[in-house]
């Protein structure tokens, strides 16, 4: 159990603060469970439907939990390149299960380069026709993405393969790390929202 920062409720099981000990969130199976079992509590905003927030530390996983991901979600072919505006990542609803994936590693990764500071991945819906949703990412002042990261999350969604994706994150794990380099060699800390 850990105590909220502000000072607010334990996190445990029985409030809905922390997922039943006996499902392993990392198994689709588990995670499920455990998405559907959580009472939709928010300690931010106090409201009962708000997000769930989730404290915690960054727990490496190896390369092939990574590629089994990346490969679950593979890159549709009907997209014959991902691009990414001022919206975002924006297309038809189904066509982005795989950027979703990829652009959750991409903003932990975004993170660590930034020394820990937040960063933003939004899943957005429009006033568009209800299928047309993306993801946009926020740097950490708020605002757009940085151009010169921009191309990197680019690249990322377009990677033809798993083993290109995790050459990728390898690549940018290392600048993170170059960046800012910690006595212990562990990547930075990451925050994402």
């Amino acid at each position: 159990c850990s105590t909220n920062p502000s000072g607010g409720q334990e996190d445990t099981p029985e409030n809905g603060l922390l997922p039943p000990k006996s499902l392993a969130p990392h198994t689709p199976d588990g995670l499920s469970k455990t998405l559907s079992s959580r009472k939709r509590k928010s300690r931010a905003m106090g409201s009962p439907t708000g997000p769930v927030i989730h404290w915690g530390t960054s727990v490496p996983l190896p390369d092939r939990d990574i590629a089994s991901m990346i490969d679950a979600h593979p890159r549709p072919r009907s997209v014959p390149r991902y691009s990414y505006g001022t919206a975002g990542f924006r297309y038809e609803a189904s066509l982005l299960p795989c950027v979703f994936v990829r652009m959750g590693i991409f903003a932990a990764l975004r993170s660590a380069s930034l020394g820990g500071e937040e960063v933003g991945a939004m899943i957005t819906a429009s006033h568009n026709p209800e299928p047309d949703n993306g993801m946009k990412l926020a740097d950490s002042h708020g605002g757009m993405l940085d151009a010169d990261w921009e191309k990197h999350a680019v690249s990322l969604a377009n990677a033809p393969s798993s083993r290109d994706a995790l050459a990728m994150i390898d690549s940018l794990s290392r600048r993170a790390k170059g960046l800012h380099p910690r006595p212990d060699g562990k990547m930075p800390p990451m925050v994402v929202h």
